[in-house]
């Protein structure tokens, strides 16, 4: 009996080593496995991001063409528009404002400050 319950022992042992290197075995295969999904993302990402820097880079050439001064001018004589004169300012001039002068004949003393003020600003 002894001998069987040996050889047990040892084919139990033989057994639960196998099962080890299956497992490792398995565990290995499921990381090269993520490895390789991981790496076939960041391609599709790498991909992605060269289209659209290039996708960008003809918007930005776009636009520059459509902003184009000459452009521009070209398509407002085209809708009928034209250039608009000159700006022309009038001159300034000076103008003073004794706030102590009475308003139509009341006295400084009768109105406060601000009721002056604004009376000599709307005049």
């Amino acid at each position: 009996m002894p001998a069987i319950a040996l050889r047990i022992d040892r084919s139990l042992r033989l057994y639960i080593a196998g099962a080890a290197v299956l497992l490792v075995v398995l565990v290995y295969l499921i990381q090269a496995a993520q490895v390789t999904a991981a790496s076939y993302r960041i391609e599709q990402l790498q991909s992605s991001q060269q289209s659209l820097v290039a996708e960008q880079s003809q918007l930005q050439y776009e636009e520059a063409s459509l902003q184009a001064p000459a452009r521009v001018q070209a398509e407002a004589s085209r809708t009928g528009m034209q250039r608009a004169a000159p700006a022309a300012y009038l001159p300034s001039r000076s103008v003073a404002v004794n706030l102590l002068a009475p308003i139509d004949g009341v006295t400084s003393t009768d109105q406060p400050f601000w009721s002056r003020l604004v009376a000599a600003i709307w005049r």
